[in-house]
This record gives structure tokens, C-alpha cells and sequence, in this order.
């Protein structure tokens, strides 16, 4: 920020919002203006969502992980150490669901 106006910002000192919003501009890919051609700069997102059947060993996998993530928030005392459980908990569960190697290298 101190390169675009160094008698507005100093390094170190956090700038003010009203301050920020005067020279950030924030642009999405959609906003930005077409190709000379008229063709769009990137393509558009389209979200859908994906049905997947688990099988029966994963969903016991599954279960088993809840019920390890539950005893670890249980047996946790205080507040930082449910902050910790609560933490790792999410990140088993993805890192379970991307493959079994990144569970185990996780593990």
C-alpha cells in the first residue's frame, strides 16, 4: 500500500478502512470486460452437485471416526483443549474423504 501512496500509508501501521476503501478496488473474473473478440476472459462457473455412494465399510469408517471425534472433545478439559479437538476434527474428516492415503499420512 505504501507504493501506491506513501503519504497516505506507512509501513506498519495498520491504514484505517475509510482509508483503504478509497484506493482498493475489489473485481471478480465476471466483472472484468470481454476479450477484444467479445469472447469472455475466463469461462463461466457452473456449481452442481454430485451424488456418491459410500459403501458399507466406509460409512463403519465414518462412524468410527465420529465416535473418536466425540470422545476426543469429551475427554478434553477446558477451553483450549476443545478449541484443539474441535480444530483437528474437521481436518480428519476432509483429508478421510479425499482418500485413504491422505487419512493415513494425516493419521
Amino acid at each position: 500500500m505504501e507504493l501506491l501512496d506513501d503519504q497516505r500509508f506507512i509501513r506498519g501501521v495498520k491504514p484505517p478502512e475509510y482509508q483503504l476503501a478509497r484506493v482498493m478496488v475489489r473485481r471478480l473474473k465476471r466483472d472484468l470486460p470481454p476479450r477484444w473478440d467479445g469472447t469472455p476472459r475466463f469461462p463461466q462457473r457452473n456449481l452442481d452437485y454430485l451424488e456418491v455412494s459410500y459403501s458399507e465399510s466406509e460409512r463403519h469408517a465414518h462412524q468410527l471416526l465420529n465416535r473418536y471425534a466425540a470422545s476426543r472433545r469429551s475427554s478434553a478439559d477446558g477451553k483450549p483443549a476443545k478449541a484443539a479437538a474441535d480444530f483437528v476434527t474437521p481436518l480428519l474428516k476432509r483429508r478421510m474423504f479425499s482418500s485413504p492415503k491422505a487419512f493415513a499420512e494425516t493419521l
